[in-house]
């Protein structure tokens, strides 16, 4: 006989001899340790077949039925006796084909990878800044390229917006006119934040599709519209916010950022209110200031090495700050395991783990 109970940390089924009882086993998908119930398959209280405790899953894991999809997919999960049918987390046409085996002694391309979904509801959850950072160095090795491209189309736009604005402001100052020329400067300055503002956000569109593993493409950077305005008003409140706190002795203005930040993203991402996108906010940085202000220590470190090698640098460094805080959102949120399989390489070009 043996005994079948969920992981407490990620609802994988797990099936163990019913003579280790008692003792503690450990998660091959989370790495996560789960104590042993006593009884054999089918017969612990604590699983009903779903998540542990019986909680409903997300309806987009639910198992693919005849009807729906065509015929189900073969049972490839070793700790199941009914396959992939019972299990959350198997293969599914509906995720766009048939996703990879999450058994982790099978060939090397069937390693985890974080849901290709944005459905996976927000569990907020306390994060070192070692997986951050090692998930995000990964990401940003493998698609440098597009990140570059994106980095560097943000700058240009900018820089194209400015002299444009140059060449009034030039010839108004010539004829005398300075305050029209710094009205046509000012004028400048705002257009050219919007814009960047704008593509901002498809920025972070393109960071979090990648580190769910998800397809991304240079256009994707286009498409921040809808979100444009709502994201303004919640980074309006923000910046207010922030400035009050530097006014109450620096701080309280230190606070508003540990505690707000993701907002951004939650605005973005999870099409989230302006109200709302500050209490989940408030709930997904909780326990984690220490790593965030770490995270912001890092990124100030990319940046300077960045400015240091000719400012040619920043064209490396910024991608790999946005990947940084696209990272930590997402597995602060608990919307992606907080150990992803990795890849080939890690940090530095060593080996990295696959879970």
């Amino acid at each position: 006989m043996a005994i079948e109970f969920p992981c407490p940390h990620c609802a994988q089924l797990l099936r163990v001899g019913d003579d280790s009882a008692g003792k503690t086993a450990k998660c091959p998908k989370c790495n996560g340790l789960a104590s042993i119930p006593a009884g054999d398959a089918g017969t612990n209280p604590g699983f009903s077949g779903g998540t542990p405790f019986g909680a409903p899953l997300p309806s987009s894991y639910g198992p693919p039925t005849p009807g729906s999809y065509g015929e189900v997919p073969a049972a490839k999960n070793p700790y199941s006796d009914a396959g992939d049918a019972s299990n959350p987390f198997g293969s599914q046409p509906g995720f766009g084909g048939t996703a990879p085996s999450i058994n982790p002694y099978a060939s090397p391309q069937s390693a985890y990878q974080p849901p290709m979904t944005q459905d996976v509801p927000i569990n907020p959850q306390v994060v070192g800044v070692e997986p951050i950072w090692n998930y995000a160095w990964q990401l940003w090795q493998q698609n440098l390229g597009l990140l570059l491209g994106v980095t560097v189309t943000i700058i240009a736009v900018s820089y194209v917006i400015s002299f444009l604005f140059m060449i009034p402001q030039f010839a108004l100052e010539q004829n005398g006119e300075r305050e029209a020329a710094q009205i046509v400067n000012g004028l400048g300055a705002i257009v050219s934040n919007l814009v960047q503002f704008f593509l901002g956000i498809g920025q972070a569109q393109i960071a979090l599709k990648l580190a769910r593993r998800q397809p991304a493409q240079y256009t994707d950077m286009f498409g921040g519209g809808p979100r444009f305005f709502p994201l303004l008003v919640a980074m309006i409140l923000f910046v207010i916010a922030y400035f009050v706190g530097l006014l109450l002795l620096i701080v309280p203005g230190i606070i508003v950022i540990l505690m707000w930040w993701p907002c951004y993203y939650l605005v973005i991402d999870r099409k989230a209110g302006v109200i709302e996108s500050f209490s989940v906010a408030a709930k997904v940085s909780q326990g984690n200031w220490g790593t965030v202000f770490l995270l912001w220590l890092t990124s100030i470190g990319i940046s300077i090495l960045g400015c240091l090698a000719v400012c040619i640098g920043l064209l490396f460094a910024l991608p790999l700050v946005t990947m940084l805080y696209s990272v930590a959102y997402l597995m602060m949120s608990g919307q992606i395991p907080v150990q992803p399989a990795y890849g080939q390489l890690g940090p530095f070009g060593q080996p990295a783990p696959k879970w």
